[in-house]
C-alpha cells in the first residue's frame, strides 16, 4: 500500500468514526421530568438533574403539553405549575442559543410526547 492510499484509508476511517459519533450524539432519547409553560416560558427540568432546558418542537407535538399545563393553571388558578412529562427527543447543549433559550442549560428538541400528567411523582419533585 502506498503512502497516499494509506493516508486516504486513515482519512476514511476518521470520517466514519466521526459520522458514527455524530449520529449517536443526535439519537432520540427518553426524558422524564417537569414541564413549565406560560407567557415566554416553555421549560423542561429533568427528574434526575438540576438543569433546565428550553423546549422546542412543532405545534402538533407540543400541543398536549401546553393543553395539560393550561388545564392545570385554570383548575388551580396559578400559572407556571409543573406538569410531569415523559418525552422522546434530542438534547442540544452545544449550539448557540438566542432569545429566551439563552438563559437555559440547553434546548430539548421534542419529537414525541409519551406522557403528560398533572400528578408529578414523588421521585420527581422539585
Amino acid at each position: 500500500m502506498s503512502a497516499s492510499s494509506s493516508a486516504s484509508a486513515v482519512r476514511l476511517t476518521i470520517a466514519i468514526v466521526l459520522a458514527a459519533a455524530a449520529s449517536t450524539a443526535w439519537a432520540d432519547a427518553k426524558y422524564r421530568g417537569r414541564f413549565y409553560w406560560g407567557p415566554d416560558v416553555q421549560v423542561f427540568e429533568p427528574c434526575t438533574e438540576l438543569k433546565a432546558y428550553w423546549i422546542v418542537g412543532d405545534e402538533k407535538t407540543l400541543k398536549p403539553l401546553i393543553a395539560r399545563s393550561e388545564q392545570l393553571s385554570e383548575k388551580r388558578g396559578k400559572v407556571h405549575l409543573p406538569v410531569y412529562v415523559e418525552l422522546m427527543g434530542k438534547l442540544d447543549t452545544k449550539s448557540e442559543r438566542q432569545g429566551p433559550a439563552e438563559d437555559y442549560d440547553g434546548v430539548l428538541h421534542v419529537r414525541k410526547v409519551l406522557r403528560a400528567s398533572a400528578s408529578v411523582p414523588k421521585r420527581c419533585h422539585e
